[in-house]
């Protein structure tokens, strides 16, 4: 699998021009949500958008909410995301 990715990758750095660059992948476990930021940014949607809020609220009323916090932007600043990241990269996973 591993082989597949790095030639498919080879495919298109050679049909895009690219920067140079270094790619790593890691392996997590099948269910990891400490180590998937995109849990975290989902933990805020639901804690600031869909959390007490009244039980008379319609669907499209909850999808305005949750509209409105994503379009707030990022629910961590710069320093925070670096944070997860160093915590993510010192975390026990398999580097390949």
């Amino acid at each position: 699998m591993e082989a597949a990715v790095h030639q498919w990758l080879a495919e298109i750095v050679q049909q895009v021009e690219l920067p140079e660059f270094t790619l790593s992948f890691w392996h997590t476990p099948s269910y990891s949500p400490r180590l998937n930021p995109a849990e975290y940014l989902i933990h805020e949607v639901r804690r600031n958008g869909l959390y007490q809020v009244p039980c008379t609220l319609t669907l499209q009323e909850k999808a305005g909410r949750i509209r409105t916090q994503l379009a707030r932007g990022s629910p961590m600043n710069d320093q925070q995301m670096r944070r997860l990241l160093d915590f993510i990269a010192r975390s026990k996973v398999k580097r390949f």
